[in-house]
């Protein structure tokens, strides 16, 4: 993944829910731009779940996503 693609589906107007599909057949769902960060240069994005356990953060390497789904059910 281009770090660029990620950056525009997280500034999208309006924003759109998405999921982020990684190589190792992970999914992390990113349901508003709030729960994700991606740093200055795009290589590495932060992502917080929301559980019924509580919140999840996961670091994750922008080279290991393989697509970005947009993704209704994420919201």
């Amino acid at each position: 993944m281009k770090p660029i693609n990620l950056r525009d589906a997280i500034e999208q107007v309006p924003f759109q829910p998405f999921v982020l599909e990684m190589d190792n057949g992970r999914s992390l769902r990113v349901p508003h731009r709030d729960f994700i960060f991606l740093t200055p240069a795009g290589s590495t994005a932060v992502v917080v779940e929301r559980a019924s356990e509580g919140e999840h953060t996961h670091i994750v390497d922008v080279d290991h996503v393989s697509m970005i789904r947009f993704d209704k059910k994420a919201a």
